[in-house]
């Protein structure tokens, strides 16, 4: 009897290891499933939406497993270190190596040599993905506005910018002025939106240090515009080599958010977000605000439209 149960203690000593290798084995075969590109560039681009950045994703290399991206500021390039992406069938295991793990390159400002970069394992998860370029992005932006400094002035308002801050609104070169002062009463003559759209782009793409106040004439001025504006944008400046007419949409513009000091409604987006999200996220924070805006409006539309008869109506109930 005694004897017995010694075996039997002694099959139980040899099982337990025997069951721990094979669950290693198992891990191991887990950790060793293929990675497809696609799969990974499609889950990125859905969590920096759900973030509320506006995504762009390019198809011309997508055969070969090299996929080209923009994700607000930023341009991202997504591929395998040790494939040959001049060839195809990135998807097909005779033609890559499909255990390997592809890297995903986020570069900012994408338009010239970037102030940000940051370079993260596919195999990550595509949240703490987010975070970490959200991170990035927003470090590198405080930085570079600590080092700005005011050596211009807006030609209307007098308020120290940096010189490339200061945009055209006319035709004018010698007239730029702050992002307060667009749409400022002085500037009657030769409006030039055209313009105002090509440079607001150029500051968008080049200079993570934008001022945010510039953000607001672009939502107007994508508001404004609508639909119309991107076509308008693009025959007007069809002659250069870059026109960012497709840009011009609410999904597509994007704004720098703050990190702290931010309304409550804004709290569950990222760094920066598409005007379509924030105003989503304000709609859904406030439901009447939209409308209880365009009661307010149709009440005093009269009486800023025609201030004088409105005052000749005051005397007389006087």
């Amino acid at each position: 009897m005694t004897r017995n149960r010694a075996r039997k203690r002694d099959v139980r000593a040899v099982a337990a290891p025997g069951e721990y290798a094979r669950a290693e084995r198992m891990a191991k075969q887990e950790q060793r499933r293929p990675v497809l590109t696609a799969d990974v560039n499609r889950r990125m681009l859905a969590a920096f939406a759900a973030s509320g950045w506006p995504t762009h994703a390019e198809r011309r290399f997508a055969e070969s497993g090299l996929w080209n991206s923009w994700i607000g500021p930023a341009a991202v390039l997504l591929g395998r270190p040790g494939h040959n992406h001049s060839g195809c069938g990135s998807g097909d295991p005779d033609e890559a190596d499909l255990y390997e793990v592809p890297t995903i390159g986020f570069s900012a400002p994408s338009l010239l040599e970037p102030s940000v970069y940051l370079q993260v394992l596919g195999t990550e998860e595509p949240v703490a993905i987010v975070e970490q370029v959200e991170a990035a992005l927003a470090e590198g932006r405080a930085q570079l506005v600590a080092t700005l400094v005011g050596d211009g002035e807006c030609a209307i308002c007098g308020d120290a910018y940096p010189r490339g801050h200061l945009l055209m609104a006319t035709d004018s070169e010698a007239l730029r002025v702050c992002p307060a002062c667009v749409f400022a009463g002085d500037l009657v003559n030769g409006a030039f939106p055209e313009q105002l759209t090509v440079e607001f782009d150029g500051l968008l793409f080049q200079d993570l240090a934008l001022p945010a106040g510039w953000a607001a004439v672009a939502a107007l001025l994508a508001c404004a515009g609508a639909a119309q504006l991107g076509p308008v944008v693009n025959e007007a400046w069809k002659r250069v080599l870059w026109a960012p007419g497709a840009h011009w949409s609410d999904a597509m513009l994007w704004i720098w958010l703050p990190p702290v000091s931010r309304p409550w409604a804004l709290d569950g987006l990222g760094a920066g977000a598409s005007l379509a999200a924030v105003v989503d996220a304000v709609e859904r924070a406030h439901p009447g605000l939209q409308d209880l805006y365009r009661a307010t409006l149709r009440e005093y539309w009269p009486r800023m439209r025609n201030p004088r008869r409105t005052d000749r109506g005051r005397r007389r109930t006087i």
